[in-house]
């Protein structure tokens, strides 16, 4: 008689916890999951989702969707020893040599013949 009265009191919970999924999904198109995190760590993460999201659940899709689009790692060092960096600064610098050469340079060598041109029209008047 014990033994049956301890499993039923062991399956109350799950059907309580059943009960309150049910009535959250009712109230929410969404399903909810818990996780657990140090309460020093909860409390740095919510200061910080109310700065970038309206939600603790944006929050953590904005920040796992900008890991992903970055092809980055938590445990990625962003230094410059980075190879992937490297290549990135590498092709920053490639992309303004390539600017310097095809508009910056062509762009002052025209003004200055220009300038050179006024200044021998301005001796030939006077």
């Amino acid at each position: 008689m014990k033994a049956n009265a301890l499993q039923q009191n062991a399956l109350k919970p799950l059907k309580t916890g059943i009960y309150l999924q049910q009535k959250m999904t009712g109230y929410s198109k969404y399903s909810f999951s818990g996780i657990n995190v140090k309460k020093d760590v909860a409390i740095k993460f919510r200061k910080f989702s109310k700065q970038i999201s309206k939600s603790h659940t944006d929050a953590l899709e904005t920040m796992l969707h900008f890991f992903e689009r970055n092809d980055l790692s938590p445990d990625d060092d962003l230094g410059i020893n980075n190879n992937r960096t490297n290549k990135r600064i590498n092709a920053v610098i490639a992309i303004l040599k390539n600017i310097e050469k095809t508009q910056t340079k062509p762009t002052v060598a025209m003004l200055q013949s220009l300038f050179e041109q006024a200044d021998l029209l301005r001796r030939n008047c006077l």
